[in-house]
């Protein structure tokens, strides 16, 4: 955000949109306004949603536990050579 830039949507607003959506379609088809078929494509593809999601965060959980590793690796390191 900030400089003109529209704030970003946070992860966890993401999946509960995408929760939201998933409970609306469930409801939709269970009421027969929704076609059985046309649902289960469109859950499975909000389901592809939430893995990318999933694999998105697994990432930057690593992206930031790297350079942290690195750093207590570094450190043992520098008290093995003193």
């Amino acid at each position: 955000g900030g400089k003109g830039r529209a704030y970003p949507i946070t992860r966890a607003h993401e999946a509960r949109q995408i929760r939201g959506e998933l409970k609306r379609l469930a409801k939709a088809v269970e009421e027969g306004e929704l076609d059985r078929g046309v649902g289960a494509i469109v859950g499975t593809l909000l389901n592809y949603a939430l893995g990318a999601l999933r694999t998105e965060l697994k990432v930057q959980e690593l992206d930031d536990l790297i350079p942290r590793i690195e750093a207590l690796e570094n450190e043992e390191e520098d008290a093995w050579a003193s």
